[in-house]
């Protein structure tokens, strides 16, 4: 006759379970503070099965990361008061690395890095979760002409909702064309599951620069500037294709600023040409088949509380020339909850989407470094700052 008490390993089965189920409704800040409570809590909270079950969809971001003038140090810009960002990088083996690190890229919790500067002879790729301060170094693809003879791009791609594995894209520039004139690029991907790299495909030309990836809908995208075509590609067919063409007024003398981006599952695309007091904000159908118009925005109010960002008149339109620049586009869990975030001239704000009203983002560090990072917009990208667990 088997007994009704419960064996040892059935008790301790059963007690890891109700952990289990209790700690995946905590806070990611508690969750990373209770890893020191035990080795067992350690590796239950480190697990990647766990990781993935308390993040099966990516978070909004909750601030940004932003270049400081101080060496290897980025500031936090957070959405909220109420909400705090740790620093990047605060390991000793970043602190310790003589060349620092810089992010290249932000990819739902994740930060694809690389040792500054981009085109020393050997530079260090790794993928780092700021949230948990963990880091893996990249290995580098089998032919040396990619880091030491040619340039490179690399773009992270990465979906908790589908994998907890995360892919890398890296595009190298192995000649020029002899009739074209255009760039020969090579596409090679590294996967974190086999921990090694693929050759993809054959060799092809294109005048696109592979930088600033932005990860959507299972494909890294490549913006090209004015005609210049834009590409993505698929992780899972391992396709490259051309994207429609980008909207907006064509032939205006001036600089063309724009934002390329995603947010929960939506892509982005903001562009600025010439004198103007408003523009639009455009999202990619998951299809492919055209940018649409999704929001209007109109800077009145913020130039007549702004001042400063009014630098000159085109007086055969009678329009400003205004000084700012869009560092990030959120969507929020509804819509009313949408927001950009503009960096002006020594600060940044956050501009809601549907009420049209706009804040200063909170400063959390020393106002007088914030106000001089800040101050010529247009120069550097924040990048997203998503809590996340995941491991890399």
């Amino acid at each position: 006759m088997e007994s009704e008490h419960p064996t040892p390993a059935e008790i301790v089965a059963s007690i890891y379970h109700l952990l289990t189920r209790i700690l995946l409704l905590l806070p990611i800040k508690s969750l990373t503070r209770f890893k020191s409570v035990s080795k067992e809590w350690l590796s239950l909270i480190s697990d990647p099965e766990f990781c993935h079950l308390r993040n099966p969809n990516p978070n909004p971001a909750i601030g940004l990361f932003f270049p400081s003038d101080e060496p290897h140090r980025w500031l936090s810009l957070p959405f909220h008061a109420n909400r705090s960002i740790p620093p990047p990088f605060r390991s000793s083996e970043f602190t310790g690395d003589s060349l620092g690190f810089r992010i290249i890229q932000s990819c739902n919790g994740l930060l694809l890095c690389i040792s500054s500067p981009r085109y020393h002879k050997n530079p260090k790729y790794c993928v780092y979760n700021p949230t948990t301060n963990c880091f893996s170094e990249l290995p580098k693809p089998n032919e040396r002409i990619v880091f030491l003879n040619a340039v490179c791009w690399m773009s992270l791609a990465f979906d908790p909702a589908m994998s907890r594995h995360y892919n890398v894209v890296c595009l190298s520039i192995l000649s020029v064309g002899v009739n074209s004139g255009n760039k020969v690029f090579q596409i090679r991907v590294y996967s974190s599951e086999t921990g090694s790299w693929q050759l993809c495909g054959e060799q092809f030309e294109a005048t696109v620069n592979f930088d600033n990836g932005v990860y959507w809908n299972r494909a890294v995208h490549w913006l090209g500037s004015g005609k210049v075509d834009s590409f993505y590609f698929n992780i899972d067919t391992q396709v490259l294709d051309k994207m429609p063409k980008r909207p907006g007024r064509q032939g205006w003398n001036n600089r063309t600023d724009y934002y390329f981006g995603e947010s929960c599952g939506h892509l982005h695309l903001t562009e600025m040409t010439g004198p103007s007091i408003g523009f639009n904000v455009y999202e990619m159908r998951r299809d492919y088949s055209e940018w649409f118009v999704v929001h209007k925005v109109n800077l009145s109010s913020i130039v007549y509380s702004n001042p400063e960002m009014v630098v000159g008149r085109a007086h055969e339109f009678g329009l400003c020339n205004l000084v700012f620049s869009v560092l990030a586009i959120i969507r929020g869990e509804r819509e009313e909850d949408s927001f950009l975030v503009i960096q002006l001239p020594g600060k940044a704000i956050r501009y809601n989407l549907v009420s049209k009203t706009c804040e200063n983002l909170p400063v959390v560090e020393d106002t007088d470094m914030i106000e001089r990072c800040l101050m010529y917009p247009g120069i550097h990208q924040g990048f997203q700052y998503i809590e996340s667990l995941s491991c890399v």
